[in-house]
């Protein structure tokens, strides 16, 4: 990333894209720059990369997971992150590059496809302040033309839950408030992009990569506490990455008449485990 002037944009080589402007590029062997960005990064991927690329490799979700990602965890993230494996060699190459260039081009992730915009912030040289570029506001032009644009919002049943019951376990305050405030931004962006684009929102609950079994947090816990959140749970365990998946497919192909909506992936966490009990004789 370089540093701008903001106030002398114009004299940046190159032609400066407007709002409505459209925007395309191919990445091929005449290019001067052909396959050098491809290497010693940090590639960051996002469900519907995976998506994307298991698809493309024919292989399950966990199987890409397992063969061309590293999960690593912060300590000051709530998250896993996702990262594409590099090739263990002195480059640190994509592993799917080649001499002949992207053998998952169709396919490749989010980051490689805005790559040559470089999209999310602008570093002000007269400042060194970073101004945020709002991503559905840059995008929603282009996904109204499209005529079938589809957002999916991902947040967690913290929003609902709060530190209450087993989840004080793993949800703080901060974060349950952050998470609520995502299904008023799932409403008002549906609104926003009716008719052509459908906004929609998936909230998640404990699973393996995310609260769960393969996460730092999960190891904090006793058995007595992991025991209280799969109780908690009616279907009686932690979410996997091809559950994400699969609500994924849904909302994008086929929900055509859903806007506005949040899905609760959860097993049932919110509903508290809690049985329903036959009614005493007599009671109508």
């Amino acid at each position: 990333m370089i540093n701008l002037d903001i106030d002398a944009l114009d004299k940046i080589a190159g032609k400066r894209l407007e709002r409505n402007d459209a925007f395309s590029f191919q990445c091929h062997p005449e290019l001067s720059c052909f396959n050098k960005c491809c290497r010693n990064l940090n590639l960051f991927l996002y469900p519907y990369d995976v998506i994307r690329l298991k698809n493309r490799l024919g292989i399950t979700s966990d199987k890409f997971i397992d063969r061309h990602s590293d999960i690593i965890m912060r300590d000051s993230s709530f998250f896993p992150e996702v990262l594409l494996r590099m090739s263990q060699n002195e480059e640190r190459t994509c592993p799917f590059l080649s001499e002949s260039g992207c053998l998952v081009y169709p396919d490749r992730p989010d980051a490689c496809r805005t790559f040559p915009i470089e999209q999310g912030v602008i570093n002000d040289a007269k400042t060194k302040k970073t101004n945020l570029i709002h991503f559905f506001d840059s995008a929603l032009p282009y996904l109204k033309a499209s005529e079938n644009g589809v957002v999916i919002n991902f947040s967690s049943i913290a929003g609902i839950t709060g530190r209450s019951g087993p989840a004080s376990l793993i949800f703080n305050d901060g974060y349950a408030a952050a998470n609520r405030g995502i299904s008023l931004l799932t409403e008002t962006w549906a609104r926003i992009g009716a008719p052509q684009v459908r906004v929609n929102e998936i909230m998640l609950g404990i699973f393996e990569t995310r609260h769960g079994e393969k996460t730092r947090g999960w190891e904090l816990l006793d058995q007595e506490q992991r025991k209280s959140l799969i109780n908690h749970t009616l279907l009686e365990r932690t979410g996997t990455i091809e559950d994400v998946v699969n609500a994924v497919l849904f909302v994008v192909k086929d929900a055509p008449f859903m806007t506005g909506s949040i899905i609760k992936l959860d097993g049932g966490y919110t509903l508290g485990g809690e049985t329903v009990q036959p009614m005493p004789e007599g009671i109508v």
